[in-house]
């Protein structure tokens, strides 16, 4: 993204004329930055590639739905493109629920209808805005749970260590390296990292109680496996 609150946006339409108003209509508004266009929607997946940032992309009424639909899905499965908004720019006649309902099925964010006008614009702006918000947070969100799920383990880790005896200073080492990582989250996602590890914490299932069987040998065994799996883990 060029700013807080300006976007870098696609053009995707076989037309030309219409592909041009439609840039030269983005140009004048300040919500816009950059703005790239291409008349194939395989130029437009190469741009997953590309070392230029996009945040929305802008897809004719002119590609068949089907075609539209299997670039979005391809895209999705890039790095970039999961994070693109995916705006479909229809005629007017066709602002009806099913088009529409349709058209979010196959993966569209926003619409954005012709003619259209700068107010119509500066929408499909706030519309980006809260696309690229909640895509990130989601990402930030999968990496939040991975990360607990680590600190997790190295706690328990930690635990064992003392609780038989031994020397906890590797897996503290591990635990103070994966908590430092929390520092990535302060800001504005802090609260999103509250919420995951409330939720990630409150479902972490019991420790296992200890053994009570009539063999310690048992017990021994169990013990200097774990041991053993942990030396390999911590050295």
């Amino acid at each position: 993204m060029a700013g807080t609150d300006r976007f870098n946006i696609l053009i995707i339409d076989p037309d030309s004329g219409s592909r041009g108003n439609l840039k030269q209509a983005a140009l004048a508004l300040t919500q816009f930055h950059k703005v790239y266009a291409t008349a194939t929607l395989k130029e437009a997946i190469g741009k997953t590639d590309a070392p230029e940032s996009i945040d929305v992309l802008f897809i004719s009424y002119r590609f068949d739905a089907e075609d539209i639909a299997a670039f979005i899905d391809q895209a999705k499965q890039t790095k970039r493109g999961k994070d693109w908004a995916y705006c479909a720019v229809l005629k007017a006649s066709e602002q009806k629920n099913d088009v529409i309902a349709g058209s979010v099925i196959g993966g569209i964010d926003g619409f954005l209808f012709e003619p259209f006008s700068a107010d119509n614009l500066r929408e499909i702006a706030e519309v980006t805005a809260k696309v690229k918000l909640q895509n990130e947070l989601k990402r930030k969100q999968a990496a939040m749970q991975v990360l607990l799920k680590e600190i997790s383990a190295h706690l328990d880790a930690v635990a064992f260590y003392k609780k038989r005896g031994r020397d906890p200073r590797a897996a503290m080492r591990k635990l103070a390296e994966a908590a430092s990582s929390l520092e990535k989250f302060k800001g504005n996602t802090f609260a999103a990292y509250v919420e995951a590890a409330t939720e990630y914490f409150g479902n972490v299932p019991p420790p296992i109680s200890e053994y009570t069987g009539a063999s310690q040998r048992v017990r021994a065994r169990m013990e200097e496996r774990m041991l053993r799996e942990l030396e390999d883990q911590y050295q």
